[in-house]
């Protein structure tokens, strides 16, 4: 399909998520239209394995942010992951003719390091739980899915169930922030106001603009939204919810209308990411520093003018902590598809060509 992810095994962090341009629908070009990148990256950020990697798609767990003893987020951000599987995209699956999504999955399994909590120096909180992560990334023509899997295993030392908060904290790149949009499953979804002093509000509306909900929070956004059943999907997951089967809750959606400007091949196509979390995310976070949020030695990883190019809709368990018993796993996925709206040319697909997964050593 041309497109690509790129993945690095610290934190099994996703790098890059790059889709064709939608100039190249249309028709061959030699040179071909430049790639469209998906996701935001930090000009200041660590490279090397010395501190998490900023922007991309951390993994947060077994801590939502600063929830707890650890150091922020936790520690599977800050460990090396190993390859477990790969599956090559199969032919006929894709739609149109095209090849289904390629696939790799990451594991991290408890080590002495994080039972003692000596991954940092100095110790920190101990996680006295003998648990397996698993972590597949799915790579679609204009998706990208990605499924986070908790197990606790059954000879596992500690008493009573593995308790854990964490998020998968998306950049989404954005050509800029003050066009974006998002619109869907918010309206009279509580949220906790994370710049005003933590306190618990309503979204008014369904739709949200950045520069608007940094004003009104007092600085930039920062927001943990619990959705309930009403800003949830209805149907099939909420009638297998009714049987006591599936997850507890029917999967969230929202948009994020982004505007011009991203896709260099075709400056006028609007970009449009929609994002889909699973029932078992409970939480849903908003984030964008805008102007002061990250600045100089508030945030001395993140471009002073980072904000302008992101924003961030993260799956998370924040509001409380997920519980799972000896033996069993929590499972939860988010899938993101981009879409651009391009009059200037018609949008034909083109033979889709083999998709590819490109792993960092």
């Amino acid at each position: 399909s041309g497109a690509s992810v790129e993945i690095a095994p610290f934190g099994a962090h996703v790098l890059s998520w790059t889709t064709p341009s939608v100039a190249d629908a249309a028709a061959d070009s030699t040179p071909p239209p430049p790639v469209v990148e998906r996701l935001w990256m930090s000009r200041l950020s660590a490279m090397d394995g010395s501190a998490p990697i900023r922007g991309g798609i951390p993994i947060a767990w077994p801590q939502f942010a600063d929830v707890g003893g650890m150091p922020l987020h936790g520690f599977a951000r800050e460990r090396v992951w190993t390859v477990a599987e790969t599956t090559a995209p199969a032919p006929g699956k894709g739609g149109h003719g095209g090849f289904g999504p390629a696939t790799v999955t990451f594991a991290l399994r408890a080590d002495e390091d994080t039972t003692n909590g000596t991954w940092r120096s100095p110790a920190t909180e101990p996680f006295p739980y003998k648990f397996e992560l698993r972590y597949t990334v799915s790579l679609g023509a204009k998706s990208l899915r990605l499924r986070l899997e908790a197990r606790h295993l059954a000879d596992s030392p500690a008493p009573g169930p593995m308790p854990f908060t964490g998020c998968l904290h998306t950049y989404f790149r954005t050509a800029d922030s003050s066009q974006v949009l998002i619109k869907g499953g918010l309206e009279g979804v509580p949220f906790v106001d994370k710049v005003d002093g933590m306190k618990t509000k309503t979204h008014k509306s369904d739709s949200m603009r950045l520069a608007e909900s940094a004003h009104e929070s007092g600085g930039y956004t920062d927001r943990v939204y619990t959705p309930g059943d009403g800003a949830r999907a209805k149907g099939e997951p909420a009638a297998k919810k009714a049987r006591g089967e599936g997850p507890a809750r029917a999967p969230w959606a929202t948009a994020l209308h982004c505007g011009p400007g991203l896709d260099a091949g075709a400056p006028s196509a609007r970009t449009q990411y929609a994002v889909s979390c699973s029932g078992d995310w409970p939480d849903v976070v908003i984030f964008n520093p805008w102007e002061t949020g990250k600045l100089g030695d508030k945030g001395p990883d993140f471009d002073d003018d980072g904000y302008r190019s992101m924003v961030c809709v993260e799956p998370c368990v924040a509001s409380a902590p997920a519980q799972v018993a000896k033996g069993a796993q929590w499972a939860a996925s988010v899938t993101s598809t981009s879409s651009s709206e391009h009059h200037a040319v018609p949008q034909v697909m083109r033979a889709l060509r083999q998709a590819r997964i490109e792993i960092d050593p």
